[in-house]
């Protein structure tokens, strides 16, 4: 189940940002490399809460938690940049978020986009870093791994 939604946003990024990379590391941000770090992003799951809906099939409702970093090579004129970085995790946020292009099935109930931040990093080579917490609303049914 996981691994479709992953791919939902990957596709939703490369929408809006074809040339990103995704950083493949399942925790570690220490080691994003040089490709990585200009035009990269990392996808890092959270917290799953579950929610008991009805009886009818035994749904449930999770919302999954994910963390977004969308990586950019600040360059020369670091404002700029971060203003662009900005925009693009915008429209991204906003790509995200269309309900017409969820997918066909209709287990995936909303997508929300709660807040996005540019983060610091603790270097001198003008990585920028755009934080953005998704939720992911999924209707299931315990049925269905029977």
């Amino acid at each position: 189940m996981y691994y479709d939604y992953r791919s939902f946003i990957k596709t939703k990024i490369l929408a809006v940002c074809p040339d990103f990379k995704e950083h493949k590391d399942g925790f570690n941000r220490d080691n994003i490399d040089s490709v990585t770090a200009k035009d990269g992003f990392h996808i890092l799951p959270g917290r799953i809460n579950r929610e008991f809906v009805t009886h009818q099939c035994d749904d449930y409702e999770d919302t999954l938690n994910l963390n977004l970093w969308l990586v950019f090579c600040g360059g020369i004129y670091v404002q700029a940049e971060i203003d662009e970085a900005i925009d693009k995790a915008n429209c991204i946020a906003n790509e995200l978020m269309k309900r017409e292009q969820y997918p066909i099935d209709d287990t995936l109930v909303r997508t929300l986009v709660n807040n996005f931040e540019p983060i610091p990093m603790d270097t001198n080579d003008n990585i920028i870093i755009i934080s953005m917490n998704i939720q992911m609303l999924i209707r299931s049914c315990t049925d269905s791994c029977a």
